[in-house]
C-alpha cells in the first residue's frame, strides 16, 4: 500500500512531464503561427482567398493543410530533438528529462516519435478528423468527436500507466520501447 510520502515523486515526475509538454507546445505553437502568418503575408496561403472573402475553409484540403503544416512539423520536432545528442525536446530539457530506451541507449530518428506519437490515444483523436476529411465530408459527424467518457477514460489509461509502471511509462513509452527519466 502507498502512503501519501511515496505519491509526492510521482506526482513531482508528472508535473515536470506535463511542464515540458506544456512548453514544447507552446514552442511548436509559436512556430506554426509564424509560418502560417508568413506564408499567408506572401501570398502562398491556400485559403489566402476563402479568409479575404470571410469565409472559412473546409473539407479535405483543410484537412491536408492541418496535416502538413501542423502534425507533420511537430512529428519531425518530435524525431529530431528525441534522436539527437540530449535526447529530449527543448522542455523535456528545460526539466531534466530525456527520452531513452528501456537500456538506456538513444533512440533512433524514425522509432522516436513513431511509436510514441501514434500509441498516444489521447493526440491520436487528430487522426480521425483527418479521415473525416479524406472521407469527403465537410465537417465531422458528431459521432467523430469524443464524448467525455472517453476523453476521461483515455485520460485515465494514460495517466494510469504512466502513474503505475515501475518506471513511469507511458502508453507511448511501452510502444516505442521507451522511457523517459
Amino acid at each position: 500500500m502507498s502512503t501519501p510520502a511515496m505519491a509526492w515523486p510521482a506526482l513531482v515526475y508528472l508535473a515536470r512531464r506535463l511542464a515540458a509538454f506544456l512548453v514544447d507546445g507552446l514552442l511548436l505553437y509559436a512556430g506554426g503561427l509564424a509560418t502560417q502568418a508568413g506564408l499567408y503575408l506572401i501570398g502562398w496561403h491556400p485559403f489566402r482567398e476563402h479568409i479575404a472573402a470571410g469565409l472559412w475553409p473546409a473539407g479535405s484540403r483543410l484537412h491536408l493543410w492541418v496535416w502538413a503544416s501542423v502534425s507533420v512539423p511537430f512529428w519531425f520536432y518530435s524525431a529530431a530533438w528525441q534522436a539527437s545528442a540530449w535526447r529530449a525536446t527543448p522542455g523535456k530539457r528545460l526539466f531534466g528529462l530525456r527520452v531513452t530506451t528501456t537500456a538506456g541507449g538513444r533512440l533512433g530518428f524514425g522509432r522516436a516519435p513513431a511509436g510514441r506519437r501514434h500509441a498516444d490515444p489521447v493526440r491520436n483523436q487528430s487522426l480521425r478528423h483527418l479521415a473525416a476529411g479524406a472521407r469527403g465530408r465537410r465537417r465531422p459527424r458528431a459521432g467523430l468527436l469524443p464524448r467525455p467518457g472517453e476523453c476521461i477514460g483515455l485520460l485515465a489509461l494514460y495517466l494510469g500507466a504512466l502513474l503505475l509502471s515501475p518506471r513511469r511509462r507511458s502508453l507511448p513509452d511501452w510502444a516505442a520501447g521507451s522511457q523517459v527519466r
